[in-house]
């Protein structure tokens, strides 16, 4: 399936990058999104540049193959992205995408160690 890279100005005035996975129609309101990132921008008056950054767009959710739902309803506009953010955009993606990688191998090292997760002492248990 290819993915419809999209970058979108929502009402509440955020702007969020992801792929667009199912467009609204007549029957739904709703536009379903993978991988949505939140961008911020900071300036830098001195050299008169700005700065991008994206971020998940919502907290937290840092597994990449998740799907989203968009009201459309709150769309205020959106256009395909440029192709630095395009690039930008998916190098964050495969950056979180290792971060949560690993984060798993070391969740999952942790839970196949049976020592360090005994919490109960089933000798000592009493009944009250």
């Amino acid at each position: 399936i290819i993915m419809d890279l999209r970058q979108f100005k929502l009402s509440s005035d955020e702007e969020i990058i992801c792929e667009v996975v199912e467009w609204n129609d007549s029957k739904t309101d709703h536009i379903v999104i993978r991988r949505p990132l939140k961008i911020f921008s900071a300036d830098d008056l001195d050299p008169g540049l700005r700065y991008y950054i994206f971020k998940p767009w919502i907290s937290m959710a840092t597994d990449t193959e998740n799907l989203s739902v968009l009201n459309s309803f709150h769309v205020i506009s959106e256009t395909k992205p440029s192709t630095p953010a395009a690039k930008y955009y998916y190098e964050v993606v495969h950056e979180l995408s290792q971060i949560q990688d690993e984060e798993f191998e070391r969740l999952s090292s942790i839970y196949e160690d049976s020592d360090q997760f005994n919490l109960l002492d089933k000798e000592n248990i009493q009944i009250h």
